[in-house]
């Protein structure tokens, strides 16, 4: 892998999502092990299997509503970042609030598709599961459920919300692909890609090596790290490339 421009905090988003998107969660995960990374049980519907972007949150209150709001609010969210010039996709991150019933379907999917959103994110039940993939928009879902609502509840936008365990704030990094979603702030996103893209670098190595009939025990200190572990010496596995 080419070396690439060293990340800081004054690094555009635009950038910053351009590294992400060469990059997988599981790789965002082993370089940060503490990172916000949401339920399991979310996935992508459909083929579309990664998004990355801003985080406009959405508090549903278990309705619709606050939704349908914010899809409609994309420029006003855009000037509330104050990102004119440094303009990254927007990922509607939706809480579901433990609803038993789908928030989101063709028509959300479809509708976000047209406004210019660049993904959906939540941790309830969606439908219309084909509508959705026709509208070709990276959706992820916690699971199906063909009943929707009631349009009576108000929910908040544009506020700190839990959405799939985790803390999610308006402007935040989204990384979502088919082995899960992660959220990240500014900083911690600038330090997961550099040592990520480090990780990932070693792992193309030592994945050569292998196939070129190298045994693990020759690409990392396994046998070591066993003796160590069986002695209860503090250990830890690592390439040694």
């Amino acid at each position: 892998m080419k070396s690439r421009p060293a990340l800081t905090t004054g690094s555009s988003y635009t950038e910053i999502c351009q590294r992400l998107a060469g990059l997988t969660t599981p790789l965002i995960c082993d370089a940060s092990p503490h990172i916000r990374l949401m339920d399991s049980a979310i996935v992508p519907i459909g083929e579309k299997n990664q998004c990355i972007g801003r985080a406009y949150t959405v508090n549903s209150a278990q309705d619709s509503l606050s939704t349908m709001q914010a899809l409609d609010d994309l420029q006003a969210f855009l000037a509330f970042l104050n990102s004119d010039t440094d303009i990254a996709p927007t990922i509607l991150i939706i809480a579901s609030c433990g609803a038993p019933h789908a928030l989101a379907g063709g028509m959300c999917a479809a509708v976000a598709k047209h406004n210019g959103f660049g993904g959906i994110v939540t941790d309830g039940f969606c439908r219309d599961i084909k509508e959705i993939q026709a509208s070709e928009l990276p959706f992820f879902a916690k699971g199906k459920c063909a009943r929707s609502g009631s349009k009576n509840r108000v929910g908040t936008i544009r506020e700190k919300i839990e959405c799939g365990g985790v803390a999610v704030n308006p402007g935040d990094i989204v990384f979502a692909d088919i082995d899960g979603v992660v959220i990240m702030d500014k900083e911690e996103a600038v330090s997961a890609i550099e040592k990520g893209e480090e990780i990932q670098m070693k792992e193309e190595i030592a994945l050569q090596r292998i196939q070129d009939g190298a045994r693990f025990n020759q690409i990392c200190n396994i046998d070591e790290h066993i003796e160590n572990l069986r002695s209860g010496t503090s250990s830890k596995l690592r390439l040694t490339l």
